[in-house]
């Protein structure tokens, strides 16, 4: 999507990083013992690394959230839910805290200054403090990555956009687990809550 990268004042924009976490992009992940397909999120992780070596470049302030439920499982989805989301219904819950896979990834961890939240939903402005953050910095426009494209990153659009942000993602340093649910997220983005760019484009911004 063709965005006028000329509107967009870069001292008004912040990147989040969305869940980039060991459970959503690692061999390691007990999805993939759940038989999810690990390789597209895995290959993007060298794209957000590269994304955000730029951003701090450019010294545009960042947000990295991060799932982090109860270490007793009590918060899961399967728990909360009496309908629940077929990925939860087997296994133990993931990202419960203390567990390995609620790290951060290697390369992606936020500097001591850095702003970070933990929370227990899709939506990164669920029960966190990340809106008045963002107002803080007096963000107008936020660019997003992370993952899940169709799940965690999709939400946090959707709610960015009801809160009056503009919201950008970097769509090729997204990733779902299957490229049709990734290009689905990513066409109703374009179509109702934001726009889109490639890493080059967002590249290109924070160095205008």
């Amino acid at each position: 999507m063709d965005v006028d990268l000329e509107s967009i004042d870069i001292t008004d924009v912040s990147l989040i990083v969305v869940d980039a976490q060991t459970a959503f992009a690692s061999e390691t992940s007990p999805l993939a013992d759940r038989g999810v397909d690990m390789a597209p999120m895995i290959e993007t992780v060298t794209r957000l690394r590269t994304l955000l070596s730029s951003v701090r470049d450019a010294a545009v302030p960042i947000a990295f959230t991060r799932l982090v439920r109860r270490a007793d499982g009590k918060d899961a989805p399967r728990t909360v839910y009496d309908v629940c989301p077929g990925i939860y219904r087997d296994g133990e819950p993931i990202c419960c805290e203390g567990s390995p896979e609620t790290a951060f990834l290697e390369g992606i961890e936020p500097l001591e200054d850095e702003y970070a939240v933990e929370k227990q939903r899709y939506d990164a402005f669920v029960g966190t403090d990340l809106d008045r953050h963002l107002r803080t910095e007096s963000v107008s426009t936020v660019l997003i990555a992370g993952f899940a494209t169709n799940v965690c990153v999709e939400s946090t659009v959707r709610s960015a956009h009801e809160r009056g942000y503009d919201a950008l993602v970097i769509e090729n340093c997204c990733s779902a687990f299957d490229e049709r649910a990734h290009r689905s997220a990513i066409d109703n983005v374009e179509s109702y809550f934001g726009g889109t760019l490639s890493l080059e484009g967002a590249i290109g911004l924070l160095s205008a």
